[in-house]
């Protein structure tokens, strides 16, 4: 997790390390709040709520898979989805 650091207001910010974005880039969350415990508590609470709703438990095979080949569709050639 990412350390708070003092902002010349006073207050306390934490930015917190979303996920790759489509675009490449690599975007942030920013919390900001009074106290440092607080900044980064408010930073750590983003990031377990964030994966606790990307994770997907009852995936089947054939889910993943479909899922895996959509995602792929503009990379891979015709022959190798039929395959």
């Amino acid at each position: 997790m990412a350390k708070a650091k003092k902002l010349p207001s006073g207050s306390w910010r934490v930015l917190a390390y979303v996920g790759k974005g489509e675009d490449g880039k690599r975007p942030y969350k920013s919390s900001v709040a009074d106290s440092r415990k607080e900044a980064e508590y408010l930073a750590s609470e983003y990031v377990h709520k964030r994966k606790k709703e990307n994770k997907d438990e009852n995936l089947t095979f054939r889910q993943a898979s479909d899922q895996y080949i959509e995602s792929k569709s503009n990379i891979l050639p015709p022959s190798t989805i039929w395959g």
